[in-house]
């Protein structure tokens, strides 16, 4: 009977491991939402992950204040990131690394107008959902 309890909270946790839905749209400019749909074109959003390797960060697109894709050969990634207010690109991201890991959900970043240096917030990444052809697995 002692274990009944732990297997209804098991089980309530295993339910939330869906697919997640797409990110909130509904406050993204035309042209915000033109870049997005361009990106996804074609693809369908799988499992989110928490961590990206660095070396993707290259590849990066700016979707509004909202979030940042990252372009890796048929796949993009999308962060919805948290707490952005200044995020666009007359702004640069910069993160700092931990370990090996790459860029990782809970991972604050600095945004930095280069040309003057001048700090311009803050944001948090969340988790990165890949965008990805059907029956493709890269």
């Amino acid at each position: 009977m002692r274990y009944f309890p732990i297997l209804l909270v098991a089980c309530a946790i295993g339910s939330c491991t869906t697919a997640p839905p797409p990110p909130n749209t509904a406050a993204l400019t035309p042209r915000d939402q033109a870049r997005f749909d361009q990106l996804i074109a074609g693809k369908v959003p799988g499992t989110p992950i928490s961590c990206l390797p660095s070396y993707y960060a290259g590849h990066m697109t700016t979707i509004s204040n909202r979030g940042i894709a990252f372009r890796v050969g048929n796949r993009v990634y999308f962060n919805d990131m948290q707490g952005c207010q200044h995020l666009d690109d007359r702004y640069t991201l910069v993160t700092r690394q931990y370990g090996a890991s790459g860029m990782c959900s809970g991972d604050i970043a600095k945004l930095v107008d280069l040309p003057s240096g001048a700090f311009e917030g803050v944001c948090t990444f969340g988790n990165f959902v890949p965008y990805t052809a059907p029956g493709r697995k890269y």
